[in-house]
């Protein structure tokens, strides 16, 4: 999927997240997403990050969130990114 998020309310990319995380647990099958929004990161094991054609970043999500400079070339975060599975968005 590109960019499933774009153009959601924080409610509507929350739920969309829990829906994708669903589909991998009840039917076992991998998502391919091309996503900016970090939240969305929750939902994958695993993260490949590729620029001009050639991989930033290929590794696990816990690792991913540590690596500043990847979060920060790529998604423009300047904090390590942050698990949000169990937060709520501030308007639901």
């Amino acid at each position: 999927m590109d960019e499933p998020s774009s153009g959601l309310s924080p409610l509507l990319v929350h739920e969309m997240v829990e829906m994708l995380r669903r589909v991998r647990d009840q039917y076992f099958v991998s998502i391919l997403l091309a996503e900016q929004n970090s939240t969305v990161l929750d939902v994958a094991p695993h993260i490949v990050v590729l620029a001009g054609g050639h991989k930033g970043f290929d590794g696990p999500l816990d690792e991913f969130r540590s690596r500043t400079d990847i979060a920060a070339q790529f998604f423009g975060l300047t904090a390590p990114v942050e698990d949000s599975s169990d937060e709520r968005p501030a308007n639901g």
